[in-house]
């Protein structure tokens, strides 16, 4: 192994910690609330997010998962989260038009069947 890959490696750690801790802050989570919907313990997901250590496979898939995220997204980088954000915020605003929507169309529904 080079150092080059030793870099390469810290860097996809330190990447994944940065997201792990940013999406949990944001939900507003602690890291005790995120270690209890993933079934692991407070201390590995204070050690994932210092990059004292990597999870498996498994473990992403279910951090992902209770963060709201897809596993990919873990891995995000600077520019590349702020599309995220930009896709959440559309998708979110999509959500309660489509929300508002349905809510005006039964009560009309309703009130011509009157």
């Amino acid at each position: 192994m080079t150092a080059k890959d030793i870099t390469d490696i810290t860097d996809v750690r330190r990447i994944l910690a940065e997201n792990v801790r940013k999406q949990r802050k944001q939900l507003g989570m602690s890291q005790f609330q995120l270690a209890e919907r993933c079934g692991i313990s407070s201390s590995f997901v204070g050690e994932i997010e210092t990059s004292k250590k990597y999870p498996s496979a498994e473990s992403l898939a279910v951090l992902a998962q209770a963060l709201g995220l897809a596993p990919y997204q873990l891995f995000l980088e600077g520019s590349d989260w702020e599309v995220h954000d930009r896709y959440d915020s559309l998708r979110r605003m999509y959500q309660d038009m489509k929300r508002k929507l349905n809510e005006q169309l039964d009560e009309s529904f309703w009130d011509n069947l009157r």
